[in-house]
């Protein structure tokens, strides 16, 4: 071959992937545009029903899509599937109830929307890395102190 065909097959080839990522926005734009209305109504309710008992079924049925392609567009707009956005609204809810609240680790858990403080424990310590939402609480008032003083500096 000579270099001015390999300059051409290279130049047809960069042509073919430029048209691939085009044809790829038009159809995630086409994608978001169709579903967004679903999964926003999905997110409003799950806000509003976080501390019930929620199966992917009852959020499905308010997005008014099946459950597989349901979990699927969800995962596709929000990079995390919906149970694994409960969880971590329902640790951040937790989280602003330890720092603001008095409630005891058990009333939080349940206030919440988790069925045990051992489950709520386990999750909290994975995402927070601290042991015990107990001693989270420490830590949140800490750090609440430490940012009182950088705002007042």
């Amino acid at each position: 071959m000579t270099p001015i065909l390999k300059d051409e097959k290279f130049k047809h080839v960069q042509q073919k992937i430029v048209s691939d990522i085009e044809k790829r926005k038009r159809e995630l734009a086409f994608f978001r545009k169709k579903y967004q209305r679903q999964v926003r109504d999905a997110i409003t309710f799950i806000k509003e029903n976080l501390a019930e008992k929620m199966r992917l079924k009852e959020i499905t049925q308010y997005a008014a899509l099946s459950q597989f392609h349901f979990n699927r567009i969800f995962k596709r707009f929000m990079n995390k599937t919906p149970f694994e956005y409960v969880t971590e609204r329902r640790i951040r809810r937790a989280k602003t109830l330890l720092k603001e609240t008095s409630l005891n680790v058990t009333e939080i858990s349940l206030q919440v929307g988790f069925e045990s403080v051992q489950s709520f424990s386990n999750l909290f310590k994975k995402k927070w890395a601290c042991p015990l939402p107990n001693i989270a609480r420490k830590c949140c008032l800490r750090t609440r102190r430490s940012e009182r003083i950088e705002q007042s500096a």
